[in-house]
């Protein structure tokens, strides 16, 4: 693959991991909006308009929370496996 210059390679990194990251959180949120719905027959605290019960607010903020720093992490595992499978480099910066 041909050489980036460094600030055509980052800026492209960073659309590639935005817009994924993107992607995943809306599956995210629509599959935990579900499972939440299906639990318990109501729409999530968030998606209600009126007034929840703190113990239902504060489930839904931790269960959401949580499958969030989980996905992210996936994405950004596989962007990375991804982006270095594809041009034969790290993404730039921690990697």
């Amino acid at each position: 693959m041909a050489k980036m210059n460094p600030v055509t390679h980052g800026v492209a990194w960073v659309l590639v991991s935005t817009g994924t990251t993107l992607l995943a959180r809306k599956a995210l949120d629509s599959a935990l909006s579900s499972g939440w719905r299906a639990v318990t027959r109501k729409d999530p605290p968030h998606r209600t308009g009126k007034h929840a019960s703190w113990p239902e607010v504060l489930a839904w903020a931790a269960t959401t929370a949580a499958a969030a720093a989980v996905v992210e992490l996936l994405v950004h595992e596989g962007v990375a496996r991804g982006w270095k499978s594809a041009t034969g480099h790290n993404p730039p910066g921690k990697w």
